[in-house]
């Protein structure tokens, strides 16, 4: 860590403490800036050009020294995803801004007591047939993705998380937005909702999602959404967002709250996870992380505040184990081209497999350790095979009728590899568009306050601060 950082967070913390004696500013300051309702009247290449320097790309590479293969999995090492309940009183205070966004059919609303409630609340361990013991095996699960307040009515969350697509199964206005899926204690799970916790989204803001093919180019690939709510959000702080790009660095330590797999809200361990790898749109990490984490807040450790929105942890998250044979007659189809199927009925199971792809479907199968017998016109899959939830096995064997013969666990891996944990990094488009929380324009009025006592000698440290933090109306827009 070079000397010029060590001086901001040296700063950061000099005011943090700062609010902490005094209490925080009563005044707001009113020529610190907002962020503009729309794009109208804003140079995109002015704000671009604003972007904080950016630690250079390092490729990720495996111990041979060539270019290392995708492995975006859940969990590094030891589980560190907390329940609400357990982590301290500062992170349940961040955990409180977080969202669960839930699809409107999943609630019903109780005209009586004003309040909504899930019509029904599966379990982790049913959905994902887990087995018995699995971690989260008895987690009930609500949401599918994850956002941050960061505005009175604005929500961050990843792209791919909403549509303006009436049609889609994202579409944003058949969403609702909900606050407090928590347990507050082991089991006791805080499942009513008043309606100041409910929010329907009434526009889409900004959206960015680039080809899913891109994935993993950490320069290419977009993933992010800005959605305005139907009204300014209740009793809720906005979390801040790290304007500076300072703390993007290889090795600074992050955590993350949201609803993995659905369920109530996890934190991670602040001491947990570090940045691995940055580039231009995304940078990786070994963050503890599910599908149902897309669009949650990754946070730096030190400063609290939010440096991404995770939007790649849903690849390879649960390994299987096929714990009897399951055997199908093989059909070898000519008229189908580039084709598999699966289907059961009251002969028996059938594989279809499309003639042109048969050679090389049975090699695939034979390095899984997947019998083939094309004379005999059988397939077996063994006992004990192993694969995971990224592959077209499950959807195979779903199609057998043999998801009854499986069960699953989270995978796990000793410590990082490839990829990791993808997290979209907050650029100049977002930060424009997010108005300074009242946190900030305290912050930019202590230091206004600092550089103005100490004229007509200007401190250069302060002038850099204010710079980073966007202070001045006039240089993010």
């Amino acid at each position: 860590m070079n000397k010029k950082l060590y001086d901001i967070l040296g700063l950061f913390a000099f005011f943090a403490g700062l609010f902490a004696l005094a209490g925080g500013y009563n005044s707001v300051a009113p020529r610190y800036r907002d962020a503009p309702a729309d794009l109208s009247d804003i140079s995109l290449e002015d704000i671009r050009s604003q972007d904080a320097p950016m630690p250079a790309v390092v490729p990720a590479v495996d111990t041979s020294g060539r270019p290392a293969q995708t492995q975006r999995v859940a969990i590094y090492g030891n589980n560190t995803l907390a329940d609400y309940y357990r982590v301290s009183k500062p992170l349940q205070q961040l955990a409180d801004s977080v969202v669960a966004i839930v699809e409107r059919s999943a609630l019903g609303f109780d005209e009586e007591t004003r309040t909504y409630s899930p019509i029904k609340l599966g379990t982790v361990g049913e959905s994902r047939n887990f087995a018995a013991g699995a971690d989260f095996y008895d987690q009930k699960k609500l949401a599918f993705c994850s956002g941050s307040l960061v505005s009175g009515d604005l929500v961050l969350t990843a792209g791919h998380c909403v549509s303006r697509d009436p049609k889609a199964h994202t579409y944003f206005g058949s969403v609702y937005v909900v606050f407090g899926w928590r347990q507050s204690a082991a089991g006791q799970y805080e499942a009513t909702f008043s309606e100041d916790q409910v929010y329907e989204v009434d526009a889409i803001v900004v959206h960015k999602l680039a080809n899913p093919n891109t994935m993993d180019d950490r320069d290419r690939y977009q993933d992010y959404s800005l959605l305005r709510l139907d009204r300014p959000a209740q009793g809720r702080a906005p979390l801040v967002l790290d304007r500076t790009g300072e703390f993007l660095a290889p090795g600074n330590k992050v955590f993350l709250a949201g609803y993995p797999m659905g369920m109530s809200v996890k934190v991670t361990d602040p001491d947990d996870a570090t940045i691995q790898e940055i580039g231009r749109n995304i940078y990786s990490t070994d963050l503890d992380a599910f599908g149902g984490n897309s669009g949650g807040p990754v946070f730096d450790s030190y400063t609290r505040r939010i440096t991404g929105v995770l939007v790649t942890a849903n690849a390879k998250q649960f390994k299987y184990t096929l714990n009897s044979a399951v055997a199908a007659k093989l059909v070898v189809d000519p008229r189908k081209k580039n084709w598999i199927g699966a289907s059961k009925d009251e002969k028996g199971t059938v594989l279809t497999v499309a003639r042109n792809i048969i050679r090389g479907f049975a090699a695939e199968m034979a390095r899984k350790g997947i019998v083939l017998d094309e004379k005999n016109k059988t397939i077996t899959f063994p006992s004990g095979l192993v694969y995971y939830d990224n592959e077209f096995l499950p959807d195979l064997l779903a199609g057998l009728g043999a998801r009854s013969a499986s069960s699953g666990e989270p995978v796990r891996l000793p410590a990082y590899e490839g990829i990791g944990t993808g997290v979209q990094r907050i650029d100049s488009l977002i930060e424009a568009m997010t108005p300074l929380t009242q946190q900030e324009r305290r912050f930019c009025e202590a230091i206004s306050a600092r550089i103005q006592a100490a004229r007509p000698v200007l401190d250069p440290r302060m002038m850099t601060l204010y710079r980073l933090n966007r202070c001045d109306k006039g240089q993010s827009i």
